[in-house]
């Protein structure tokens, strides 16, 4: 390896050993434009490293620039097979990192914004795109975006976001949530990242979903307004449709559910609480239930909960437990 190589694969353990702060970032796109040849040697070192099949996503956490750079060579000088599963699932938890990097390699300094969004708990954000789309963030939620003339690309990393994109047929509109893809020229949908699944709703227009998993990209379908689709961790779907009034209702200050099961109305609520709501019963889990209910009063859920379900709720130092009666 050259030293900007050297440089590269530091850089990279850097990055992905834990949050970077502001300076690892700032110092980060400073050493890129420094000369081609640092950008030229992440490009080609980040791709090396996209092919080692990795055990796990905390690489990093437990590995030091000398063993990456082991793996580095290992991997330039063999042809073992790469796990695609394991690749793909990992490449998402670091895309916000790469797509950093990718901005600030091939665009002018006068084309750039911030790359990554966040809300913090009980918080929304309205986020405008250099093309004029819209996103709106909803509580506790991340995106990272890559905008192209030929391709726009969203992350969302983690929560809700409400996606308002404008048409053109040039540059097509993709979000990647976990394991799917979805794909747009112009239309409104919803798009929710939780533990366990991601959740698709359609609004205005329609949509095309892809299994990022599968290295052919399968196409999983087209959806309209109104469609509501599950995709599992496995890749799995579950579709149904929904009024188109009860969509992304959180914007106007409520959290709407139709036939949804409990632990996704939990994840939602919590992020509007500074005092988290626990499931403590696996049978509570899965039950679906139908509510709706202001952002800042989710106690009401909880008497609701008690008062037509089976449901029996503990209050904790560390958060508010529910479990069967």
């Amino acid at each position: 390896m050259n030293n900007s190589e050297q440089q590269a694969v530091a850089w990279l353990t850097q990055l992905y050993k834990g949050e970077p702060s502001d300076l690892d970032k700032l110092n980060f796109v400073q050493w890129l434009k420094a000369s081609k040849e640092n950008a030229k040697a992440y490009k080609k070192i980040e791709q090396q490293w996209r092919d080692i099949a990795l055990d796990d996503a905390p690489f990093l956490q437990t590995r030091s620039v000398n063993a990456l750079n082991r793996q580095v060579e290992e991997r330039t000088s063999t042809s073992a097979p790469v796990q695609k599963s394991q690749r793909y699932a990992w490449l998402g938890a670091a895309a916000s990192i790469l797509l950093v990097a990718i901005t600030y390699i091939f665009w002018p300094q006068e084309h750039l914004q911030p790359s990554i969004w966040q809300t913090s708990i009980g918080e929304s954000k309205l986020v405008n795109l250099r093309d004029g789309s819209e996103v709106t963030l909803g509580a506790a939620s991340a995106i990272s975006v890559d905008m192209t003339d030929a391709l726009r690309q969203v992350n969302l990393q983690y929560g809700t976001a409400y996606f308002d994109i404008k048409k053109d047929v040039n540059a097509p509109f993709e979000v990647v949530a976990n394991n799917a893809v979805i794909s747009v020229v112009g239309t409104e949908f919803e798009v929710r990242v939780g533990k366990q699944n991601v959740r698709l709703i359609v609004a205005e227009g329609s949509v095309q979903l892809s299994n990022l998993a599968d290295e052919n990209m399968q196409n999983l379908g087209v959806l309209g307004a109104g469609d509501r689709v599950w995709v599992s961790e496995n890749s799995q779907l579950t579709k149904d449709t929904v009024a188109l009034d009860k969509i992304a209702t959180w914007k106007d200050g409520r959290l709407t559910y139709v036939d949804t099961p409990l632990f996704v109305v939990i994840e939602d609520a919590n992020r509007y609480r500074n005092m988290p709501i626990k499931i403590d019963s696996d049978s509570l889990k899965d039950m679906r239930i139908t509510t709706s209910f202001n952002i800042e009063e989710s106690e009401k859920l909880l008497t609701a909960l008690t008062n037509h379900y089976e449901v029996q709720i503990k209050y904790a130092s560390d958060g508010v437990y529910l479990s069967d009666k």
